[in-house]
């Protein structure tokens, strides 16, 4: 294992470092409140519950290969059923080449054990200008995808508290595993806190 010293690193990649830290993050929030605002993106028009509850986190550090970007977790508010629903996110700089690597660690989040993996990439890119429905299409190809929901976004508003509200829309909905609880090991499962979303709550 390789250790890095990031005290030698200049203050400007380290201000990007953690400027990456907190996108991601606010990213993660986003879809959990998509989840909590309409569960039918991730359930299905006919098995969705009638409340949950979600919050995001991150893998823990002994949490083995492959790692998600991000970890949304989706409590049925009855049951008390947790989904675990890995993030793979994917940024403008990082161009279309990495539309199919999304794919293929997509599914091998599901692979791991995750009930779901949710691929959020730009709405669109300098030489693409839909790749979130080029993703789609190559995954409704693919008879037996798994449980891959595809989403794009638009410039997150920086300025704002929230900056990915209303920025952040579904191409391709989901139904997440739901024949058992998430497989992942306990050991990279986030500590998490609960918050409960009351019908008629706002999510944005």
């Amino acid at each position: 294992m390789q250790v890095i010293d990031t005290l030698a690193w200049p203050p400007s990649a380290l201000a990007a470092i953690e400027e990456q830290r907190v996108e991601i993050k606010r990213l993660r929030e986003g879809l959990a409140r998509m989840f909590v605002g309409d569960p039918k993106i991730c359930f299905g028009a006919t098995s969705a519950p009638s409340a949950v509850s979600a919050t995001a986190s991150h893998e823990g550090s002994a949490s083995p290969w492959p790692k998600a970007d991000g970890v949304v977790s989706i409590l049925e508010t009855g049951s008390q059923k947790q989904r675990d629903v890995a993030v793979e996110y994917k940024r403008q700089h990082e161009g279309i080449h990495g539309l199919l690597t999304a794919i293929g660690q997509a599914q091998g989040y599901i692979h791991k054990g995750y009930n779901g993996a949710a691929i959020v990439i730009p709405s669109q890119y300098p030489s693409h200008s839909t790749p979130a429905d080029y993703v789609k299409g190559v995954l409704d190809m693919i008879g037996t995808s798994g449980p891959i929901g595809v989403f794009r976004y638009d410039a997150p508003d920086t300025s704002s508290a929230v900056p990915f509200a209303n920025r952040i829309h579904c191409v391709r909905p989901f139904e997440l595993s739901t024949s058992s609880a998430s497989a992942v090991s306990p050991v990279g499962r986030p500590k998490t806190q609960w918050v409960h979303m009351r019908e008629g709550s706002t999510t944005r």
